[in-house]
């Protein structure tokens, strides 16, 4: 009886001097340990495995004598083996264990401490931008974002453990929320650190109409919505929209397939999406090979339309 009280006093006592370090829901490192203390060389592991694994610059390392050392952007950790002395950024601590949470918060890196458990973030959020066409986030590590559409706004929400201008959220926690009254999700491009979330106006944007016949020179009205015509045998040439411009070009895509649409069904024309590099790239513009049909009905059409 004595042996199992015994044993389980120094599972216990083992347990409460152990910690697990996590990225995100992974572990990435289990020792017994206290107050989340370890050696130079373990720290110096774990920082340079995070680094790879987030896509972080990689610390550059070196060693003066019994004295090792690594920078980071910007940041200078060492410790002297024979002093017992931890040094990071010029402040010296007499010890020789390494404290993790300290030192990441030198570095600017959330962590939290939760169980025993030492969690960094799975997904670091370096900059977030909205504009009323597109919200772009670039980012370090795996995407760990959703985007939802709820009462006129677009929320950013965590689905792991991810870090935006210095604190770290839980998963399921809202990180941004953006007022898009008029505005819905249409596309999400995700390329390497990169997320474009792609937004569609529900309504029509308004702007003048303006007629161009297609075989003539033409000055572009900046703000016009463009229909160039010309005799045919009654088709709409819209352009398509183009991956090589990462989605900036989407919203305009689909504004003027919609109105193309429209003006398709009311006068019995047909739609093709053909490169036409006469349209200029980034406004809402369509050719029409007009039959029997009246360009000036057209116009007053898409005008009424706008309203």
């Amino acid at each position: 009886m004595r042996k199992l009280s015994f044993f389980l006093a120094f599972i216990a006592f083992s347990l409460c001097f152990s910690i697990e370090i996590y990225v995100g829901t992974n572990m990435i490192y289990s020792s017994p340990a206290e107050n989340f203390t370890v050696d130079w060389n373990t720290f110096a592991t774990i920082w340079e495995n995070y680094c790879k694994l987030m896509g972080l610059e990689e610390p550059a390392t070196g060693e003066i004598g019994d004295f090792s050392y690594f920078v980071w952007k910007g940041h200078t950790a060492g410790f002297s083996r024979q002093a017992s002395t931890f040094f990071i950024d010029g402040v010296a601590k007499k010890s020789d264990k390494i404290p993790l949470k300290d030192t990441l918060d030198t570095f600017d890196i959330p962590a939290m401490i939760e169980n025993n458990r030492l969690i960094l973030p799975q997904m670091i959020v370096e900059d977030m931008k909205f504009d009323e066409n597109m919200i772009e986030v670039v980012y370090k590590g795996r995407n760990e974002l959703i985007f939802s559409e709820h009462d006129g706004q677009i929320t950013v929400s965590s689905v792991n453990y991810v870090s935006y201008r210095g604190l770290l959220y839980k998963p399921g926690q809202m990180i941004a929320a953006f007022d898009t009254p008029q505005r819905k999700i249409d596309q999400l491009i995700e390329l390497k650190g990169l997320i474009r979330v792609i937004l569609y106006s529900k309504e029509l944007i308004p702007g003048n109409v303006v007629l161009i016949p297609f075989f003539s020179e033409h000055k572009v009205d900046q703000n016009g919505i463009l229909l160039f015509y010309a005799e045919g045998d009654g088709r709409i040439i819209i352009r398509p929209y183009s991956p090589d411009f990462e989605g900036s070009d989407w919203a305009v895509y689909a504004q003027t397939k919609e109105i193309a649409e429209k003006i398709a069904n009311h006068f019995g024309l047909k739609i093709e999406i053909c490169p036409i590099y006469d349209i200029p790239v980034g406004k809402i513009g369509m050719i029409l090979l007009l039959d029997n049909q009246d360009i000036e009905q057209v116009r007053k059409f898409v005008e009424e339309m706008l309203e």
